[in-house]
């Protein structure tokens, strides 16, 4: 019941921070880069720790967290660009022609880390292991940077602070309402070595709940508050349900990669959550699926 309750107070305090760092446009949401740079740079050291000791320092990963650094500055300026909040760049450099190609600089900017990682290790003559660190180095920034960078793909659609807004309540709600279910009233285990506590009760009453409880979020207030109605009744329940397999892939990929390390919890700075890759794992899967999403509205 204790950690109940954490988990509840931990939840709302960390939307009320998402809401805020997506409501205040103080400087071009300079908040919003911000924050991401830091839950970025916590859920990476945490991968990080998945596939090495705390006690045995790893100085490649902080050629990892530059990599991140630039990635989300350059979608950052990119989105800002392109919604005009930042024509003062053009006086300094044209970024228009070069972040065009961001893709491109993707993959670029992950060869530079790959490579970066492996001169270190011949530079320290570290040879044990220095493939494996490089892979797990550019792995991170894959699975932890690149989703949450297409946040600022979102925020250059029309209708961006529904969007997110959408995307948050849909992903918070998935797991709370397949916790809560399964807490209340899971019986029957789904016989997974990945996640042996969760049930068939949890999963099923929370995808119904999240449903119902996303459905009418989007018809009270995203439509009248916000004036988004891009989508039908039946439509924002076929998204609800795109985003809670989307949010239930994020969390069993997780499981997976912490049953490979023998870990429970992937950090203790959330009490009730555990460590930051554990709270924003089924976003790492949901941001993309609603990127996908926006480009058929």
């Amino acid at each position: 019941m204790k950690d109940a309750v954490k988990r509840v107070i931990t939840g709302t305090v960390v939307a009320l921070l998402l809401v805020t760092v997506l409501t205040v446009n103080t400087f071009h949401y300079i908040f919003l880069f911000l924050f991401l740079v830091l839950i970025s740079h916590i859920a990476l050291h945490e991968f990080y720790l998945l596939k090495r000791e705390k006690s045995r320092k790893e100085y490649g990963e902080l050629i990892g967290h530059l990599g991140s650094i630039i990635i989300l500055a350059g979608l950052y300026i990119n989105t800002m660009w392109n919604r005009g909040e930042l024509p003062g760049l053009a006086l300094i450099l044209e970024y228009s022609t070069l972040l065009k190609l961001f893709p491109v600089l993707f993959l670029l900017i992950l060869f530079a880390v790959f490579i970066a990682v492996l001169v270190l290790k011949v530079l320290r003559t570290e040879i044990d292991g220095a493939l494996q660190a490089a892979v797990h180095i550019v792995s991170g920034i894959i699975y932890i940077t690149f989703p949450l960078s297409l946040v600022f793909f979102l925020m250059e659609k029309n209708d961006s602070i529904a969007l997110v807004w959408l995307l948050a309540f849909m992903t918070i709600m998935s797991d709370t309402m397949g916790y809560v279910m399964g807490k209340l009233f899971g019986k029957h285990k789904i016989n997974s070595p990945v996640s042996p506590n969760k049930t068939w009760e949890g999963y099923l009453g929370g995808l119904v709940l999240q449903v119902l409880s996303s459905s009418f979020f989007y018809l009270y207030f995203i439509q009248p508050w916000l004036g988004f109605s891009a989508f039908s009744f039946f439509q924002i329940s076929g998204v609800s349900f795109l985003i809670y397999i989307s949010s239930v892939a994020g969390d069993l990929i997780e499981s997976l990669m912490k049953r490979d390390a023998k870990i429970k919890d992937s950090g203790n700075i959330l009490p009730g959550h555990g460590g930051v890759l554990d709270r924003i794992d089924s976003f790492l899967v949901t941001i993309p699926v609603m990127v996908c999403i926006t480009f058929f509205i």
